[in-house]
């Protein structure tokens, strides 16, 4: 998390290893990405919480309008969205802590159909912003693990685990010696994490699946030491055959790239959307073009490097 005066910033996620699992005490590795969400807090004459989000276009796609210090919800483009929001302020404490008016803007800079964490990010800016703990306001508004608020509040690569339901964050610098062989696919759907987990928890029996949840976090600890492309292949696959198995549902690599060649393709979250995750070389990147896959991004164009400076972005007025 970044602070500037009035202004805030975190920085989306990938979740490696874990997905779903983690939920149950399974060891998950997440790493940031260059790609996150700006938060900016300016005074106003008027004594409300006037709320505005732009997308990484920079067009408008969100607005609302509250009472302050009630909170109460004036008026909004989408009610949805504006009662969740509501929410997420309330639970942060925001009636006891915003006396006069103001005006917030957000901005994304990835699109909110990639799942890198616009929920997860704005989680951790409003609690960077009202100072509060963000895993805690976490787990008063989501039924979700928390790991992608842990990343987006520590700026750093991370694996994460839930302890009798407490979270435990250990910060890790992983960045393999064959990062040049990695790359990420956009699958070109939409996964609704919310609604996914929702779905998981309530045909999920952590009693019969134990040794699968030791199992992917034996993988996690194994792919962080891992040195070799062709034992990280092997670890990404075994993982891709755990999860295939708990959730019933074929891996993407059989399902939708059976003919690839070039390495393994994993799924990254919720599966059937989002990112995946994709070893070959960069001859390999052509063959999801040619499958009708735009968005494919290299290592280096998609993580948070250590040291990398994000700079405060300009406001569409």
């Amino acid at each position: 998390m970044e602070k500037k005066n009035n202004a805030y910033y975190a920085p989306g996620k990938l979740l490696i290893t874990g997905e779903y699992l983690v939920l149950y005490g399974a060891e998950a590795l997440a790493i940031p990405v260059r790609f996150g969400q700006h938060l900016t807090v300016n005074p106003s004459d008027k004594n409300t919480l006037f709320w505005k989000s732009y997308n990484s276009q920079r067009d408008t796609w969100f607005s609302a309008e509250f009472s302050v210090p009630e909170t109460m919800l004036l008026q909004t483009t989408d009610s949805a969205k504006a009662i969740y929001l509501q929410e997420l302020l309330k639970a942060a404490g925001i009636e006891q802590q915003l006396q006069q008016g103001a005006v917030v803007e957000t901005r994304l800079e990835f699109s909110k159909e990639w799942g890198l964490g616009s929920s997860s990010t704005l989680t951790a800016l409003v609690a960077e912003w009202l100072g509060v703990d963000a895993l805690k306001l976490h787990f008063k508004t989501s039924n979700g693990s928390g790991y992608d608020v842990a990343v987006a509040s520590e700026n750093s690569s991370l694996v994460y685990r839930l302890i009798e339901g407490a979270p435990q964050v250990n910060c890790v610098d992983w960045t393999p010696p064959f990062s040049g062989n990695i790359f990420f696919v956009h699958l070109n759907k939409k996964q609704v994490s919310r609604d996914e987990v929702k779905d998981f928890k309530a045909r999920f029996n952590p009693l019969f699946n134990k040794q699968k949840i030791a199992r992917v976090s034996q993988i996690t600890q194994d792919i962080l030491n891992c040195s070799s492309l062709s034992l990280f292949n092997a670890l990404l696959h075994e993982h891709e055959n755990v999860l295939a198995e708990v959730l019933q549902v074929a891996p993407i690599h059989q399902e939708l790239f059976s003919d690839y060649q070039g390495g393994v393709i994993k799924s990254l979250g919720a599966w059937g959307g989002d990112f995946a995750l994709v070893t070959g070389n960069s001859t390999d990147e052509a063959y999801f073009h040619e499958k009708g896959y735009s968005t494919v991004v290299s290592w280096e164009d998609m993580v948070f490097h250590p040291g990398l400076v994000k700079k405060q972005g300009a406001f569409p007025r």
